[in-house]
């Protein structure tokens, strides 16, 4: 592979940045070839693939607001879908008591800063929903996968709509409900309690670093589904052909569980159960998981 083909296909990688993004890493790169006394070979030998370098770009672009400060109000770039729009979404921390957060089909990195905000990157202004309700802050990009041609041949390589999210550190919410059916879905640096959660992962993959609070249900279909934080009270979790994983403070002897497995398997620190339509079941405790799972795992570490 010689330099124009890679920043070709590096280029094909970043088309969810807007246009000022992708010239600002392209010519990087570019600048990054001309500059170095090794071959071509040698320099993309150590950059890597040109779709994992498009991969730490876009991370590092999620991490930089479109604006940082002002009114609460809602920015929007060129309407041309092929510029891929920019907006960005200010919200009062004193009027969120729950967040609701539905995602289609897109990569989605949550991150805590100082005010509750929503800035988007390749999703048209009418695909996308930003708004309080009854305290609840709301941010969804629609129920269907065709909203995004997400799956079609009209997709441009590399595109996947891309969404920031801010949450407040520290920040106590009655209700946090995450759905994601398809992309990504992930936390940084992220401290939020809640007394009750929702967590629904259709076909994507959700990491949920840094969060904690009681009642919790989780469903998984086929994705997979990463819990790191604390779970407390009576939580529901449901797995079909996916995979859960939660990543738990707390003392072992605190919980209890009862569980329902198919042609799949749970374990429990490091106690494994399965086996084709097995029960099992504990006393309960004030601490209590309910399992089902059918073709997929659930995996639980208290400690």
């Amino acid at each position: 592979m010689k330099k124009d083909e890679y920043l070709k296909i590096l280029k094909d990688n970043l088309q969810s940045l807007t246009l000022d993004e992708q010239n600002e890493a392209l010519q990087y790169y570019y600048d990054y070839f001309e500059d170095s006394n090794y071959s071509e070979e040698d320099v993309i030998k150590e950059l890597g693939t040109p779709e994992e370098v498009a991969e730490k770009i876009k991370k590092e672009f999620s991490n930089v607001l479109v604006k940082k400060s002002g009114k609460s109000e809602k920015k929007t770039a060129d309407k041309d879908s092929s510029n891929y729009n920019s907006l960005f979404y200010e919200f009062n921390n004193n009027e969120v008591k729950n967040v609701e957060l539905v995602f289609a089909a897109a990569e989605v990195i949550c991150i805590s800063g100082d005010h509750f905000a929503v800035e988007t990157r390749g999703i048209l202004e009418e695909n996308i929903s930003c708004y309080i309700k009854d305290e609840t802050l709301i941010c969804k990009n629609g129920n269907h996968f065709q909203n995004f041609r997400f799956f079609s041949h009209a997709r441009k390589p590399g595109f996947a709509p891309r969404i920031l999210i801010t949450v407040p550190e520290n920040y106590e919410i009655n209700k946090l409900n995450v759905k994601i059916d398809a992309g990504r879905f992930e936390t940084h640096k992220l401290n939020i309690k809640c007394k009750t959660g929702f967590v629904e992962v259709g076909a994507g993959n959700c990491v949920l670093n840094g969060v904690s609070g009681r009642d919790f249900k989780i469903r998984c279909g086929m994705g997979n589904l990463n819990l790191i934080g604390a779970i407390t009270g009576i939580s529901d979790i449901d797995c079909g052909m996916g995979n859960v994983k939660l990543e738990l403070s707390g003392n072992i002897d605190n919980y209890s569980y009862d569980a329902k497995v198919g042609l799949g398997s749970i374990e429990i620190n490091n106690e494994k159960k399965s086996g084709f339509g097995q029960n099992f079941s504990q006393a309960k405790k004030e601490n209590h998981f309910s399992i089902n799972c059918g073709m997929g795992s659930v995996k639980i570490l208290i400690g």
